[in-house]
């Protein structure tokens, strides 16, 4: 029987689209069934074969089933969202936490609390980083090495010129007086509330010489005491002793007799002695010599004490014949009464006195003539001379510097050289010689 001609379409989705498999055989291009003709009516058989989803229906869920993984879900999603709240909050913590600044530490020195402990100040030049809208500035902290805990921070009032180094100095009132690099303010350590406190107006306004206000201050030379130098507004330039409430223009007579002069000396002044080392001489075969010499003086007072003695001769004419005699400090220092060398069978190479008062000697010397030598630290007995105690720096530092004492010790920085370059303060006991700590000052405080 003939063929009629017959619009092929898909039984499953009615594409016209297919493809001939074999004679009479299709599968369609759109739902992948297969299907053929039978003759005569032409009959269309389906043959289903899909590549997708199965799309039969979905059988029951039950509903327990249907529970518990909703519970399941509900958990998971719960447990997502506290780990993500933690972990924002864990995440501000670090950055708030985080200082937006750095630090690195200047100058230190050591000082006495109530209870006779180190303290330690530090002068310490603070970076904000970029971001910060913030001026670098100069912080001081106060640091407990014992229980290694900050006691305070503070700004001070008046900005630190050139670098912030501790010019410091204590008087015979105990007190130490501070001075920031080229300004005119004074200050004193507060060691009790561990703070500095300005005491420049309290010290300077009651004074009529300068009353035109001060536009320098420094420290004068040590072997002049308690003693202030004060360049005023006006330019004129005075040594002041503030203890005493005495201010003297420089170089005038009247402070040179005050000063220098037996006659001159204040009511109650007392012999106190003192320790130098003796300078080589040029004249005689003179080893150097740690010498204790003794002067009459008030504390506070005008006083000259010895720089740099050096033997040399003196030459007086009597009954017409030239007498030469043998002479350690120059004839203008009257008011040294006596002198000795405490130590005359000990040799000394490069020698200096890093401390001499409250009858405590520390001083620092080479081992022996090798100027290549590390110094040592020692402390002396002030009667005998003998050496109590030796501190060596060990091998991988330098130097040591910036000696400061307070009751039970004495402290200092000490530092070495190369890529690992470390900064440490030693505290030493004053009875032993043996480190009570060592602070890392590599470290933010």
């Amino acid at each position: 029987m003939a063929k009629r001609v017959t619009a092929l379409k898909c039984p499953q989705c009615g594409s016209v689209k297919k493809q001939a498999i074999k004679e009479d055989h299709y599968i369609c291009n759109n739902c992948d069934t297969e299907y053929f003709l039978d003759n005569d009516d032409i009959n269309i058989n389906v043959n289903h074969k899909h590549s997708g989803i199965d799309r039969s229906p979905a059988k029951p869920i039950d509903p327990k089933k249907a529970a518990i993984i909703a519970i399941g879900i509900a958990v998971v999603f719960f447990a997502f969202v506290i780990n993500l709240m933690f972990s924002n909050d864990s995440n501000s913590n670090a950055t708030a936490n985080s200082p937006n600044y750095s630090d690195r530490i200047y100058d230190q020195m050591a000082y006495s609390d109530k209870n006779g402990n180190p303290i330690i100040l530090l002068s310490v030049e603070r970076s904000y980083r970029g971001d910060s809208n913030t001026a670098d500035e100069t912080i001081l902290v106060f640091y407990d090495p014992i229980n290694k805990k900050v006691l305070g921070q503070q700004s001070p009032s008046t900005k630190w010129a050139d670098s912030p180094t501790l010019y410091y100095r204590t008087f015979s009132d105990g007190k130490i007086y501070l001075i920031p690099d080229k300004t005119s303010r004074l200050y004193t350590v507060d060691t009790h509330a561990h703070k500095l406190v300005d005491v420049t107006d309290q010290i300077f306004n009651p004074v009529q010489a300068f009353s035109s206000g001060i536009a320098t201050l420094d420290f004068a030379m040590n072997n002049f005491g308690d003693c202030l130098q004060v360049m005023t507004n006006d330019g004129k330039e005075f040594y002041y002793y503030p203890l005493a409430d005495k201010a003297y223009i420089q170089d005038d007579r009247e402070f040179k007799t005050d000063s220098e002069k037996l006659t001159s000396v204040p009511v109650g002044a007392q012999e106190q002695p003192h320790f130098i080392f003796s300078e080589k001489s040029s004249e005689y075969e003179e080893p150097i010599q740690l010498i204790k010499y003794w002067i009459k003086e008030k504390d506070g007072f005008p006083t000259r004490l010895a720089f740099s003695p050096t033997w040399g001769s003196t030459m007086n004419v009597v009954n017409g014949k030239a007498i030469h005699r043998k002479k350690l400090f120059p004839g203008y220092l009257e008011r040294i009464t006596r002198f000795e060398d405490i130590s005359p069978e000990r040799m000394y190479f490069e020698p200096e006195i890093v401390y001499n008062k409250d009858n405590k000697l520390y001083i620092k010397t080479l081992p022996n003539a090798n100027p290549e030598n590390k110094p040592l630290l020692q402390k002396i007995d002030t009667e005998s001379g003998e050496v109590l105690w030796t501190y060596k720096l060990s091998d991988r530092y330098v130097n040591l510097n910036r000696v400061s004492v307070f009751q039970n010790g004495i402290g200092f920085y000490i530092s070495n050289t190369g890529p690992d370059r470390k900064a440490m303060y030693i505290l030493l006991s004053d009875k032993d010689g043996q480190p009570m700590n060592e602070v890392d000052l590599n470290l933010n405080f």
